[in-house]
């Protein structure tokens, strides 16, 4: 245990924790503009309709009653089949992702950088907050 004179004051651990928070937005934003996609390669938009149409559950009938797509075609193109004709935006519906992120993969940056300020404001609110609780 640290004597009380060698304990630092709550002002200097709030600047800690604040310079550790910009840090941690810095690279998250960094990783975001630079890096690749989260799963960590560039899949193709076969692969994403059959890892949405998963993620949520639904089998290839059930897409194709949503859609009006027929089940076979759906299924060629959860296989590799290039897709013909403009179904982006029904799939986009069905799947509740963006047009952008169905065909490239990426969420759009700027409404995930967005919901990244809103969050890094409530923190520095709570640490405030906190800051205030010490004086």
């Amino acid at each position: 245990m640290l004597p009380a004179s060698r304990i630092p004051p709550p002002v200097i651990i709030l600047n800690l924790h604040i310079i550790y928070v910009f840090i941690h937005f810095y690279f998250a934003v960094q990783k975001d503009i630079t890096g690749p996609s989260e799963r960590g390669f560039m899949d193709t938009i076969h692969a994403r309709l059959k890892r949405y149409r998963q993620q949520r559950g639904l089998t290839i009938q059930e897409v194709s009653s949503r859609t009006g797509i027929p089940a076979s075609t759906y299924k060629e193109w959860e296989n590799g089949r290039q897709i013909r004709g403009e179904p982006y935006l029904l799939l986009a519906e069905v799947y509740q992702v963006s047009i952008q992120e169905l065909i490239t993969g990426q969420k759009n940056k700027s409404t995930s950088l967005l919901a990244r300020f809103d969050l890094l404001e409530a923190e520095i609110q709570n640490i405030k907050t906190e800051l205030i609780s010490y004086l």
